[in-house]
């Protein structure tokens, strides 16, 4: 024999620690794989997941139908988007590694590319908490300014060039909200 040569399937290294803070932020994480189930339930003890969220054996298609049944339009599908990308997926977003025919998926896909493991994806998550905050603090001014506009024209005391004034003011501060906004969200997480 001139050469053998053994294969094994190791987690990385920082998917034990990304999936338990995933977790402790209280997500589920769960494995659906095309892989045997054997390999899938050495992987989830290694990760600490719960026996009931690995499903190995899973064709493209039977990760699409897992999807359809348990989805609150909450789901965020990552995969390494060769054999992922085969099948139809009903998540509200996807993410696929290193591979362009993600591009082709339907609905919200995203396809990254930078980095090794997964901790991008806690955050994404933070990224997406600033922004709803933030434009919930821009709604809120949208509204406000709206009905004291409305409220002041109404009463008679909106002159042609308080409201020129005005109008290009409201648009700074929604500007400024969103920048303060992200900054904040950016040095808190």
């Amino acid at each position: 024999m001139l050469a053998r040569f053994r294969f094994a399937d190791t987690v990385r290294a920082d998917a034990r620690v990304e999936i338990a803070a995933l977790r402790a932020a209280g997500h589920e994480v769960f494995i659906l794989s095309g892989d045997h189930q054997s390999k899938i339930d050495a992987i989830a003890r290694e990760l600490g997941l719960p026996e009931e969220h690995a499903a190995g054996d899973v064709s493209p298609e039977g990760k699409a139908d897992w999807v359809r049944r348990h989805d609150n339009q909450d789901t965020l599908m990552l995969g390494d988007g060769a054999n992922d990308s085969l099948g139809p997926s009903p998540a509200p977003i996807a993410a696929a590694r290193r591979w362009s025919i993600a591009a082709r998926w339907s609905r919200r896909r995203i396809s990254t590319t930078s980095g090794r493991g997964i901790g991008g994806i806690r955050r994404l998550l933070a990224v997406d908490r600033v922004r709803a905050r933030t434009q919930r603090w821009v709604l809120g001014f949208a509204i406000a300014y709206n009905l004291a506009a409305v409220g002041f024209a109404v009463a008679g005391h909106m002159s042609p060039l308080l409201a020129a004034g005005l109008m290009p003011a409201s648009a700074l501060v929604s500007l400024a909200i969103v920048g303060l906004g992200m900054r904040t969200g950016s040095m808190v997480n």
